[in-house]
């Protein structure tokens, strides 16, 4: 069939990732929050806060990932 279009969905330029879809200051006031509780959960005992924040970290990112699914 001549002239007959087929719809097509656009592609995006840059593949969508959980950093993609929040806002960097959303996302570090997320990580901050779960650093906090972490380290509640620890007693708030001091030497412990790049860890606490590393695991924040990871799990936000989850979070987030999962979301998007």
């Amino acid at each position: 069939m001549a002239g007959t279009k087929v719809a097509t969905r656009k592609r995006s330029a840059e593949p969508q990732t959980a950093s993609t879809q929040t806002a960097p200051e959303q996302r570090q006031q997320f990580i901050a929050q779960a650093a906090y509780f972490i380290a509640g959960r620890r007693g708030f005992a001091p030497g412990n806060e790049l860890e606490d924040w590393l695991q924040a970290e990871a799990e936000i990112e989850a979070c987030l990932k999962a979301a998007l699914q």
